[in-house]
């Protein structure tokens, strides 16, 4: 599995955007192109198989799309903006698809 470092701005630059707008609908849309970009870069059509991230280096959690998704909407928001947080302040994130 490898590191796809050429979309480690985008991600960072999707979670910055978020937390400076909190808009939910905007974060979601810019990841999701960045998945996008990856399918049709490599070609992938249906495939069970997502983007995810992890943080910051030594993050412990792989959050997929639905992951931000889902806890965005419940107890977990305040644990995954202090994980973006992070991201954003010290300009580390991964970015991997399986």
């Amino acid at each position: 599995m490898k590191d796809l470092t050429q979309y480690h701005f985008r991600a960072m630059e999707a979670f910055h955007k978020f937390l400076k707008n909190m808009d939910e609908d905007e974060l979601i849309s810019n990841l999701c192109s960045i998945q996008s970009h990856y399918r049709s870069w490599r070609s992938i059509r249906g495939t069970d198989r997502h983007i995810w991230f992890r943080f910051f280096k030594g993050d412990t959690g792989a959050w997929t799309i639905n992951d931000i998704m889902h806890d965005l909407k419940n107890t977990n928001k305040t644990y995954l903006l202090e994980n973006m947080q992070i991201c954003v302040d010290t300009g580390e994130v991964e970015v991997y698809y399986s």
